[in-house]
């Protein structure tokens, strides 16, 4: 937390409670914020990409949620700015696939839906592979199901990359856990 709010400044301070449990989740390259609805996953989140970005050179982040989360966090990530008081810059990849394909790709952070990630898998996967990237799963109950095409396209796309998991919403079941379990810490079955 501290490292990070040396290099950024944001539009507020997160709690101590927050900063605990950031701290925590900041040793590891994947983690999941379960924190209730409310408690500040995005900005814990954040936190936790640009300390990977200035200690462990992840260049660029990829954002995906639900579209309904997309200018939200969108507007977030922009408030927030560099030691040059720049804010950071994101790309929020959606629109036709014309429009999609004359996106750049360059930015800090990329922004999409879950169907993008699908639909654009492949230019998606091209454009970044061998880049250092990390990815940032919101509303991670999406992906529970091992067998569906989104988390097998997540799982496919932070492979050997940082990865978080986002979501407060609890587990039914022992299957929704191994998904989260299966991502955040590949190999433990």
């Amino acid at each position: 937390y501290e490292t990070v709010r040396e290099s950024f400044s944001f539009p507020f301070p997160l709690y101590p409670l927050q900063v605990d449990n950031l701290n925590q989740l900041c040793a590891s390259h994947r983690a999941g914020y379960y924190w209730e609805p409310g408690c500040g996953k995005t900005a814990g989140s954040t936190h936790q990409a640009l300390l990977h970005s200035l200690q462990d050179g992840v260049e660029q982040w990829i954002i995906v949620m639900p579209p309904i989360l997309v200018l939200q966090w969108d507007r977030f990530l922009r408030s927030i700015k560099n030691a040059a008081g720049e804010p950071l810059t994101t790309t929020v990849y959606q629109g036709t696939p014309k429009q999609r394909q004359g996106l750049s790709l360059d930015s800090d952070f990329i922004l999409m839906s879950y169907g993008m990630l699908k639909n654009d898998f492949d230019r998606i996967y091209q454009h970044f592979d061998g880049k250092a990237v990390g990815v940032i799963v919101d509303e991670a109950t999406a992906i529970k199901n091992i067998a569906s095409d989104t988390h097998k396209a997540v799982n496919m796309f932070a492979e050997g990359r940082h990865l978080m998991l986002l979501t407060g919403t609890p587990v039914n079941k022992p299957m929704d856990a191994y998904a989260y379990i299966k991502l955040v810490a590949p190999g433990t079955y």
